[in-house]
């Protein structure tokens, strides 16, 4: 992980609580991150300069490598790959693209394999719309909420529960859903109803509510986050709430470095959302859960992680 040259914090909620309550933080508290992946310098880090800033569609992509993506599979030879990088960006060496030319390991590379890849490690197309109702909801619910802590959601589920029984029934989630902006029909309501509905009580708990909406970290991510504790804790079982403060680092975030939000602030929010009693490894891996919901890419949710917590 050589490759990584700087240092991130992870990100807080967009709530700190302080003596008026609730109060907002901007809804991207980093500020500009491109800045942070364009230090990656290995080979996806080069396909992504040359081919995915801007993250681009798949037919885009096509159209850039200069072949059709009408077939069902479209394919580019390595060889004629390492030759478009370099058309692109005529300051790469001709090794370093045919290295990065060569990063299936095969001499044709599948057109779709490598969209996927690209997507899969920055985020999808910024300019594509979610094309399921679930994920619409899903992604306008975390915009409003921020997705890295529970407890700002469970502010805002609470102003959901119209009857204050810590569950929501299908009325008062079409009424809630409506405060987010989101408007949809009966048969609408009851998909996403049975959708987050897990246990089939008919009534949605404030856990399967944001339980659905997160997700959970796939296998790279859930390494990094462990491997993020053992670095915090050192072996205990817990560490009291202040010392893990004193391993976040926010003063990084091109916000604060250009005055655009204060860094005690991002301390606070952080605070708030971890919790005040002493942080398990259970607590730490139900931040990081959090966080993951709002972070599009694997590598930039490493980069934040493992730079949060100062990892090599």
């Amino acid at each position: 992980h050589n490759e990584m040259r700087s240092r991130m914090g992870a990100p807080p909620k967009q709530h700190v609580e302080d003596g008026d309550g609730v109060r907002r933080l901007p809804v991207n508290v980093f500020g500009d991150l491109n800045e942070i992946l364009d230090m990656y310098e290995d080979e996806w880090g080069i396909l992504r300069k040359v081919l995915f800033k801007p993250r681009c569609s798949f037919d885009r992509l096509c159209k850039m490598l200069g072949i059709s993506g009408a077939s069902d599979f479209p394919r580019i030879p390595a060889e004629s790959l390492a030759t478009r990088l370099r058309q692109l960006d005529p300051s790469l060496k001709v090794k370093r693209c045919r290295e990065c030319a060569m990063i299936s390991g095969k001499k044709v590379l599948e057109v779709s394999w490598l969209h996927e890849e690209l997507v899969r490690r920055y985020g999808p197309d910024e300019r594509s719309r979610p094309s399921q109702m679930l994920d619409r909801v899903r992604k306008l619910v975390i915009e409003q909420c921020g997705s890295l802590g529970l407890r700002v959601l469970r502010d805002k589920l609470t102003e959901m529960d119209v009857d204050g029984n810590d569950s929501l029934t299908s009325d008062e989630l079409k009424m809630g859903l409506s405060k987010f902006g989101i408007s949809l029909n009966n048969r609408e309501v009851e998909e996403v109803f049975h959708f987050f509905d897990q246990d089939r009580s008919n009534s949605i708990s404030f856990s399967e509510f944001a339980n659905a909406l997160r997700g959970e970290l796939n296998e790279e991510r859930q390494d990094i986050v462990q491997e993020a504790w053992f670095h915090v804790s050192n072996g205990s079982p817990s560490i009291p709430i202040n010392e893990l403060v004193r391993f976040f680092d926010c003063s990084w975030y091109p916000s604060v470095q250009k005055g655009q939000v204060q860094e005690d602030a991002v301390l606070a929010a952080f605070q708030y959302n971890i919790g005040d009693r002493d942080v398990d490894e259970d607590v730490f891996t139900d931040y990081h859960t959090d966080l993951s919901a709002g972070v599009q890419g694997d590598r930039l949710f490493e980069a934040i992680v493992r730079n949060t917590w100062h990892l090599g």
